[in-house]
C-alpha cells in the first residue's frame, strides 16, 4: 500500500451526510449524518449488509440519487474543496464521470444494451478529454486491454448482451476508468469475477493507485477483499457509520458488536475442522422505523434494556484513529457480565 500524506487536506471530505426517501411507509433515513474523508491514494473500504446504506451514500458523492423519491436532506461533499452538493448540474456534469467516477454493481442495467461497447466507452473519453474518433478508439482499445479482454479490438462493435457477466464488468471498471479520475467509487465490482480476475482488477485498482494517486471507496461485501487492499474501513449499519478505524485496527481489535458478528461469520483457514460459523441472529433494521434507540439492540449480543434501547450511541473516540458507536467498551473477549459503560457513553 501506498504512504498516505496525511499532511494533505482531503481530497474528498463528507459531513453530516443525509439523504431520505418518502415512501408508503413512512421517511426513510437511507443516509443519516455519514461522515468520513479520503485522501489522495487512499483505499477506503464500505462494508456492511445489504441495505445498510452504502451505495445510497455513494450516489449521493456522485449526484445521482433519484429525485423524487429521494432528497439529500443535509451535509456537504467537498471535493478537493467544492461543495458538490450545491453545483449546478452543468458543472457536476463535468466532474461525474472524469475526475469522479463510478464503477456500478449491475453492468446488464448500467450498460446500454442498444450502443456497442465501443460507442459507450469512446463517447466518455471524446466528451470529457476533447478526443477525436480514432484518438478515443485507440484510447477504448487500451482501456480492454488494460482489463484483460482478449481482443479488444474484435470487442468494441460488440453489444452488451455479446458478454458474459464478468466481461461486462470488466467493461463497467474500464468506462470508470477512462479519464483517470482522482476518486474512483467501485460499488461490487469485483462480485461476478472469478478469483483470478478478481485479484488483476485489484492489482489494477491498486496500479492506478499508484500511478496516479487515485483515492478508492470500495464498497464491498467481501472482508477479505478490504482486508487485503483497503487503507481503513468504515461499517455501515442502519444508514450510519458505526465503526471506522485502519484495516489492521479494526480486524485485529474491533470495537462495535456488529463488526464483530461481521467477522465472526467469515471463514478462517485457521479454523479446526468442524468449527461452525457464528451468524448474525435476525434481520436489518426497518429504516423507516428507527427510533430513539441503538439500531442493532435487537441483534446484539451486548444488548442492555433500559440503555440500548433508549438512547443511540455516538460514534466516539476508542482509540488512536479508531471509532466505534457502542454505549459500552467491548471487545472480542469481553463477556456480557463484564460489560461496562464507556467514558461519556451509556447513562
Amino acid at each position: 500500500m501506498n504512504a498516505i500524506d496525511k499532511a494533505q487536506p482531503p481530497i474528498l471530505d463528507v459531513r453530516d451526510l443525509e439523504v431520505h426517501f418518502r415512501t408508503r411507509e413512512g421517511l426513510v433515513r437511507a443516509v443519516n449524518r455519514v461522515s468520513f474523508s479520503l485522501r489522495r491514494g487512499e483505499t477506503l473500504g464500505l462494508v456492511g449488509e445489504s441495505g445498510s446504506g452504502k451505495s445510497v451514500t455513494s450516489l449521493a458523492l456522485m449526484g445521482l440519487v433519484p429525485n423524487p423519491p429521494g432528497v439529500i436532506a443535509g451535509g456537504s461533499v467537498m471535493f478537493d474543496g467544492v461543495d458538490l452538493l450545491k453545483l449546478p448540474k452543468k458543472r457536476m456534469r463535468n466532474i461525474r464521470g472524469n475526475r469522479m467516477a463510478m464503477i456500478f454493481q449491475d453492468p446488464m442495467t448500467s450498460l446500454n444494451p442498444t450502443l456497442t461497447i465501443g460507442r459507450q466507452l469512446t463517447e466518455v473519453v471524446r466528451h470529457h478529454k476533447g478526443l477525436n474518433r480514432h484518438a478515443a478508439q485507440e484510447r477504448a482499445i487500451e482501456l480492454l486491454d488494460l482489463v484483460g479482454i482478449p481482443s479488444p479490438a474484435r470487442r468494441l462493435g460488440d453489444y452488451p448482451h455479446h458478454l458474459s457477466g464478468g466481461m461486462r464488468q470488466r467493461v463497467m471498471i474500464a468506462i470508470g476508468l477512462a479519464c483517470d479520475p482522482e476518486v474512483l467509487i467501485a460499488d461490487e465490482s469485483t462480485t461476478a469475477l472469478d478469483v483470478t480476475i478478481q485479484a488483476d482488477i485489484l492489482g489494477l485498482f491498486a496500479s492506478i493507485r499508484e500511478r496516479l494517486g487515485t483515492a478508492l471507496i470500495l464498497i464491498t461485501h467481501d472482508m477479505g477483499v478490504v482486508a487485503g487492499v483497503a487503507d481503513r474501513v468504515a461499517v455501515m449499519y442502519g444508514g450510519r457509520i458505526v465503526e471506522q478505524a485502519p484495516v489492521h485496527e479494526l480486524f485485529a481489535r474491533p470495537r462495535m458488536p456488529y463488526t464483530m458478528g461481521l467477522l465472526r461469520s467469515i471463514p478462517r483457514l485457521d479454523e479446526a475442522e468442524g468449527h461452525r460459523l457464528t451468524p448474525i441472529r435476525g434481520t436489518p433494521p426497518n429504516l423507516a422505523r428507527l427510533g430513539e434507540a441503538c439500531a442493532f439492540a435487537p441483534r446484539c449480543d451486548f444488548f442492555a434494556a433500559g440503555v440500548c434501547d433508549r438512547v443511540v450511541p455516538p460514534l466516539r473516540p476508542v482509540a488512536p484513529e479508531h471509532r466505534a458507536a457502542c454505549l459500552f467498551d467491548v471487545t472480542l473477549d469481553t463477556t456480557v457480565g463484564a460489560m461496562r459503560p464507556a467514558e461519556g457513553g451509556a447513562p
